[in-house]
């Protein structure tokens, strides 16, 4: 994290650091002194890598579509080579998604006719 300030702005904590910290762990917050199970919002700039420091903590979550390369938003991409329709841009009506099955051999998938897809040993 590099050099770090926790700054109280009107009762919030606000962390900043020195070098980019991906939020893949809640140690991060500890570290300074936070403890995030206490905490009513936790607001971190990343799409998906919070999800295993504080995805079982949220109760709410907002994603914010924020410019970049990295949005929230996948419509406002553009797409030029792509087979449609396509979930999330379509909705997930009329895509039949595979069914997946565990047993003490593997973790297999099975389209709707019910053709295997392919099977990973579980080893």
């Amino acid at each position: 994290m590099g050099r770090t300030a926790v700054l109280d702005v009107a009762g919030c904590h606000l962390v900043l650091t020195e070098h980019k910290t991906m939020p893949f762990d809640a140690q991060h917050l500890r570290s300074v002194g936070i403890s995030p199970e206490w905490c009513k919002i936790i607001v971190v700039k990343s799409a998906t890598g919070w999800r295993a420091a504080f995805g079982d903590l949220a109760g709410l979550v907002l994603s914010v579509a924020t410019p970049g390369i990295c949005t929230a938003d996948l419509a406002t991409l553009p797409y030029e080579h792509l087979r449609r329709p396509i979930f999330p841009l379509d909705g997930a009506e009329g895509i039949v998604l595979p069914r997946v099955t565990v047993s003490g051999r593997g973790v297999g998938a099975t389209d709707a006719g019910g053709e295997p897809l392919g099977t990973r040993d579980a080893s």
